[in-house]
């Protein structure tokens, strides 16, 4: 009977994730994954990975001239290369990813507290990223890291040891290397928790181990050298708002800033439901975390059973996360436009994490009642994500399998050497780039010459129309391309979500007129 009622919560809670998770992998069953812009970009960086074996930076961010790392890219390469370039692998090793990591995190999360907090911190954890799972970019990798980070930061602290330091530190390297804008607002909160306890012990020797940053991030360092330091002027650019080093970016209003902050930490920072639901929950996941808060500052005059209750939590690892998760949203402050939640997703982990100590310390009923809801209405969230991939696969082109099919269609019309060019509204186009290198390592006896016409030529043409309805594409094929109006495709195939596929024969005439310089065929990572 003892033993059962040591595992039976543990085993309620990972019969809880590995259903979410088996619902979050829908799409990766039905061997599907999302394709979308990012993931499509993702997959040119792999191929450049396999061609030059070495990359210093990885895609671009949103403030123009600054660059993420290569990390993530690396970090799938053992399943892109297993798989020989198959999406659905990558699918299935993102869901293998996120399993492994949400054991690992139960694990840690009970060391430096209980087998509670760890049981219902693991499950919201799992609510948040398993909806992800089928579309993995950078910032998901930063997320699966940030209780590692937390936990490493906190046994410094208790312990004093300098390894957990060191821990920490490659940590954060690595997450900046995942997504910068959390993870280089995540090191200066460090540095403000940490540096002024070092100044005042004289922990000198300490101080100095910050340096160690540079060995996690020896890329940027090396690309910055090489290149007359770019990223450092686009940094400081966007910093003083300024043009140097930047394109010219509107200012966002201080007030502006503030409200879609104070938005995002209160609501859209803690939610795990669609609207409307999600205001609701994350206002009061909110007044949970700020109720636990007052109770701690007050613990020590408390009496009776929530005393008793609050001294049975690890005050330290509440505020830690706490600190992080609050300080990040004043940090971005300065920073010019509004956070996305590329920017956001990985500290809300942190969040995530102070939530589940504070619901389970405090342990009212009304408490209960809330995780109880915030469960069932996670779980109904993804019966509903599972139907709706079962509806969605092959019709819509953010999906690989629309993509495939798109690929498919022009391989399979058997020419030997082809020329092809992509036309979506965002001019991007990487999702469709993406599929066209996966195609490559599919059939190597078919030569595709991207962005360069050929006596068989394809143009993949995505639907856009002007306010008028006319059709953008037109000047693109005849302005861009380099195909004059007039010129009637031999083949056409439309295919579902407005695409079409135009096949043209052209003469050496035709050919010979120059495409657009602006057309870019390649993705360069340097």
């Amino acid at each position: 009977m003892k033993v059962w009622q040591k595992w039976w919560r543990p085993l309620v809670a990972g019969i809880v994730c590995a259903v979410v998770v088996a619902l979050g992998a829908s799409y990766v069953l039905r061997g599907d994954i999302l394709f979308f812009t990012d993931v499509g970009r993702d997959f040119l960086i792999f191929d450049e990975i396999s061609q030059k074996g070495l990359i210093l930076i990885g895609p671009r961010t949103s403030i123009p001239g600054i660059f993420h790392g290569p990390l993530w890219a690396y970090s799938n390469m053992p399943a892109y290369l297993l798989g020989k370039g198959n999406p659905v692998v990558i699918g299935w090793w993102w869901v293998v990813l996120v399993s492994g990591f949400l054991i690992f995190d139960y694990w840690i999360i009970k060391k430096i507290t209980n087998q509670k907090v760890a049981m219902v911190a693991t499950i919201l954890l799992a609510l948040f990223i398993a909806p992800y799972m089928y579309r993995m970019t950078n910032p998901y990798g930063a997320f699966l890291l940030m209780p590692a980070l937390l936990v490493s930061l906190v046994q410094y602290k208790r312990t004093g040891r300098a390894r957990w330091l060191v821990g920490h530190i490659f940590l954060m390297g690595a997450i900046i290397q995942f997504e910068k804008a959390a993870g280089v607002p995540m090191f200066l909160i460090t540095l403000g928790m940490l540096l002024p306890e070092m100044v005042r012990e004289k922990k000198w020797r300490d101080m100095a181990l910050f340096g160690l940053i540079v060995l996690p991030l020896f890329n940027y360092v090396i690309f910055e050298l090489r290149h007359g330091f770019p990223q450092i002027k686009a940094a400081l650019g966007a910093l003083l708002e300024t043009n140097v080093g930047k394109n010219e970016v509107e200012k966002t209003l201080w007030s502006r800033r503030i409200e879609q902050r104070w938005e995002v930490l209160v609501v859209d920072g803690l939610a795990l439901f669609a609207k409307p639901e999600k205001r609701i929950f994350g206002v009061m996941g909110m007044a949970i975390i700020g109720l636990m808060a007052w109770l701690l500052k007050q613990k020590e005059n408390l009496k009776g059973k929530l005393a008793e209750k609050l001294k049975m939590v690890d005050a330290d690892v509440f505020w830690t996360a706490t600190n992080y998760y609050v300080w990040f949203f004043v940090i971005v402050l300065f920073f010019n436009g509004e956070i996305l939640i590329w920017h956001y997703l990985p500290v809300t982990a942190l969040g995530l994490i102070a939530l589940a100590i504070a619901a389970t310390a405090l342990q009212y009923w009304w408490i209960k009642v809330f995780l109880g809801f915030v469960v069932l209405q996670g779980i109904m969230a993804m019966v509903l994500f599972s139907q709706t991939a079962s509806q969605e696969i092959g019709q819509v082109s953010s999906n690989w399998s629309f993509q495939e099919k798109l690929g498919e269609t022009i391989y399979g019309d058997g020419e030997e050497k082809f020329g092809y060019f992509i036309y979506t509204p965002d001019v991007w186009a990487y999702s469709s780039k993406g599929m066209m290198t996966v195609m490559k390592r599919r059939y190597p006896e078919q030569e595709a010459v991207v962005y360069q016409k050929q006596p068989a030529t394809y143009l993949i043409v995505a639907p856009f129309y002007d306010a008028k309805g006319v059709m953008q594409s037109s000047y693109w094929r005849r302005e861009m391309v380099g195909i004059p109006d007039g010129i009637v495709p031999a083949k056409t195939w439309e295919l579902p979500d407005g695409y079409i596929i135009e096949k043209y024969e052209l003469t050496e005439e035709i050919i010979a007129i120059p495409s657009s310089s602006d057309l870019d065929g390649g993705f360069n990572a340097r």
